[in-house]
């Protein structure tokens, strides 16, 4: 995703890149006008023009592919400026390849298909396989006042985490969110960061409203444990809470 700005770095979709039974494409249906040539530009195609929607029917449900989809269908809602600039892609049946416009380029192979045709997962570089690295769990999490939703995690190329949520505000006050630290299911702990809009460092919402916003941690993987707390303009603390990621 080109020039999405997380408060930390600028991260391009190739620097983020990255259920059912599933099969590998085998040579008699990998020609450049098979099926599964046309579902891989298809899926790719969409994903460097932001229409993720399109690139998730694409994607069996359930799987790692679908769940790429709608982590960054859910990300853009965030609103993070100079996020809209496309990267572009070239396909086969065997690969994509998608470069921002910074000249960052991933390639992406060893796709797996389900028995009607759609994508499951793949393999890029950098990153590594899609599975371990994406998470579509929707997790509700009540934070004093604030509810929160985690709708997705992914590691991007780079190493690094997203972690996208809306936060609802249902009081007549204002309240804030912010982020403590994130633990990887290895143990390792980082600091965290949370951008909504050109806004980072906390999130406050106004009386009635809700935000999507974006929580990044370095060198970390999904399914681990994320720290946040809420309060409100005159200082006062109103939960501090631990999530399990998944």
């Amino acid at each position: 995703m080109a020039g999405i700005r997380t408060g930390i770095a600028i991260m391009g979709m190739a620097g983020f890149l990255v259920a059912g039974c599933s099969s590998s494409q085998d040579d008699a249906t990998s020609g450049a006008d098979s099926p599964v040539a046309q579902t891989v530009r298809t899926y790719f195609d969409a994903t460097a023009n932001r229409q993720f929607e399109e690139a998730a029917a694409t994607s069996n449900p359930g799987s790692p592919a679908r769940a790429y989809a709608e982590f960054f269908k859910n990300q853009a809602l965030v609103g993070i400026p100079d996020s809209e600039v496309p990267s572009t892609v070239t396909t086969s049946a065997s690969e994509a390849t998608l470069t921002d416009p910074d000249g960052t380029t991933t390639s992406y192979g060893t796709f797996e298909f389900g028995p009607a045709g759609l994508l499951n997962t793949w393999t890029s570089t950098p990153g590594g396989p899609l599975a371990p690295r994406i998470d579509g769990t929707d997790i509700d999490v009540p934070l004093g006042l604030i509810n929160v939703r985690i709708l997705g995690q992914y590691q991007y190329g780079t190493g690094g985490l997203g972690i996208v949520v809306t936060v609802s505000n249902p009081t007549n006050e204002e309240v804030s969110l912010l982020t403590r630290s994130y633990v990887s299911p290895d143990g390792v702990q980082r600091s965290t960061e949370i951008q909504s809009g050109s806004t980072s460092g906390s999130v406050w919402l106004e009386p009635k409203a809700t935000a999507y916003a974006l929580i990044y941690a370095a060198d970390s993987t999904p399914r681990g444990r994320l720290a946040l707390a809420s309060g409100t303009t005159d200082g006062r603390k109103i939960a501090d809470k631990t999530i399990q990621l998944s």
